[in-house]
């Protein structure tokens, strides 16, 4: 006889589900689907955040070119 799966499992028993997986293999995938997921959020953002650094610091650069070329400009033509 069947009984209901959290008295079997108070009773130290294993239950099964669907397929024969087990409560810790179920919760087990759940834990690696939840991984994946914050994982994949993490990436995107840390990129993000690399991508916008490295277009400040190429900003940087051709601005400070800008302004020496132009100063230089000036202070010839003066």
């Amino acid at each position: 006889m069947q009984g209901d799966g959290a008295a079997e499992a108070s009773r130290g028993e294993t239950v099964t589900y669907a397929g024969g997986m087990t409560r810790n293999g179920l919760w087990t995938i759940v834990g690696v689907v939840v991984a994946v997921v914050i994982a994949w959020v993490l990436v995107n953002v840390i990129f993000s955040v690399l991508a916008f650094i490295v277009k400040l610091v190429i900003v940087a650069i051709v601005a400070a070119v800008v302004f020496f070329v132009l100063r230089g400009m000036l202070r010839r033509s003066s």
